[in-house]
């Protein structure tokens, strides 16, 4: 049997947190970003790619650099996929000493032809990319996009002007300088907003990271921008259906670790977008010709409920969470790995506990990471 529980848990790892609180047990997911996806190894026996290919395909993608890298440096690890991507992908890296120094990197190939999808290097000294750089964000853009041209379709991208790097606002001067830049691919002059490659630039000049999203694979048919609504009555449109509601709005300061709690109106829509061609209003579940209704805020009780017990102890939490977590399958199993005592932001303490999903059927050639 198949009939997992519908919980958003089932990641490459899920934690699952359990407060020692007075108001009773609480809950919270510890799941982030994109990448946060089941990872399924495939058996050798189904694909065989070998670690010369991809240092091959490595090299012919870096002509002149890592020369001084040999085959005994790189590391191989084997295919998988996603589970909502059955793209193959293989993982491919390096380490060396230089004259006491280390550098590593890492490699990822997707699909048949084995096409880079990422990149990450950290050389054995970086110094000339330390504060001050040694180019300009401008000279490090014009880099970026000679990098660029490596890539199939190249032409179709454009730079991302608007695009925000994801590293800190401030610099720490013994680390390097690196600039961030996003290029985005066009049709019919129109970005399309799942396909990106990001590139980083040391301030030395060279290329540390880059990443490739292409979004779902395969072929795709684009609506005719000619034919489209006019920007001033979907701006009208959409006033229309706009409201506010009151709300505090509590703001945590990560650098502080302080809370500041402001009141402010916030914009109250389902809307998601609307279709340029026919003004269908796009929601969570599709696009639609009437707009949700919007939904207003219901007590559920009409008093605070009191809570079940004052405290709970960490044998108690642990069978509370196999208990939410279980699952009825014959093929996988839900284990926790460990447990981590800490205090969330308003300083109260909390047990999380870090589970993994694992097949029971050894010999079906496939490991959930």
């Amino acid at each position: 049997m198949k009939n997992l529980r519908k919980l958003g848990i089932l990641t490459l790892s899920t934690g699952l947190t359990m407060g020692i609180l007075a108001p009773g047990v609480n809950a919270e997911s510890l799941v982030h970003g994109e990448r946060n996806q089941v990872k399924i190894q495939i058996a050798q026996a189904e694909k065989v790619v070998t670690k010369s290919e991809l240092i091959k395909k490595f090299k012919q993608f870096f002509p002149n650099e890592f020369t001084f890298l040999d085959d005994n440096d790189f590391h191989m690890y084997s295919g998988h996929y996603y589970i909502d991507d059955d793209t193959l992908r293989y993982d491919l890296s390096f380490h060396k000493n230089i004259n006491g120094k280390s550098i590593y990197g890492n490699i990822g190939f997707f699909g048949e032809s084995l096409e880079i999808e990422r990149f990450s290097y950290q050389p054995a000294d970086a110094a000339d990319a330390l504060f001050p750089a040694k180019i300009t964000k401008e000279k490090a853009k014009e880099a970026a996009m000679a990098f660029l041209k490596k890539f199939p379709e190249s032409s179709e991208y454009q730079l991302d002007a608007q695009h925000n790097d994801f590293f800190p606002g401030y610099q720490i001067l013994t680390e390097p300088i690196r600039y961030s830049f996003s290029f985005v691919k066009m049709k019919n002059k129109i970005p399309v907003t799942d396909q990106q490659i990001q590139i980083t630039v040391l301030g030395n000049g060279m290329v540390s990271n880059f990443y490739r999203n292409l979004g779902e694979t395969g072929s795709h048919t684009y609506d005719d921008a000619g034919k489209v609504l006019s920007e001033k009555d979907i701006i009208s449109k959409i006033k229309e259906s706009l409201s506010v509601d009151l709300r505090y709005a509590i703001h945590h300061d990560y650098k502080t670790g302080k809370s500041q709690v402001n009141l402010v109106y916030l914009p109250v829509s389902e809307l998601h977008g609307v279709h340029a061609l026919t003004g269908d209003w796009r929601t969570a579940k599709g696009f639609s010709s009437e707009l949700p209704k919007e939904n207003k805020l219901e007590r559920i009780v009409n008093e605070p409920i009191p809570p079940k017990q004052s405290k709970i102890s960490l044998e108690d939490a642990k069978k509370f969470a196999e208990k939410l977590l279980a699952i009825d399958s014959d093929e996988y199993k839900l284990r926790i790995e460990s447990v981590d005592e800490r205090k969330n932001h308003n300083g109260q303490k909390l047990l999380a506990f870090n589970i993994c999903m694992n097949p029971v059927m050894a010999d079906r050639g496939r490991t959930w990471n």
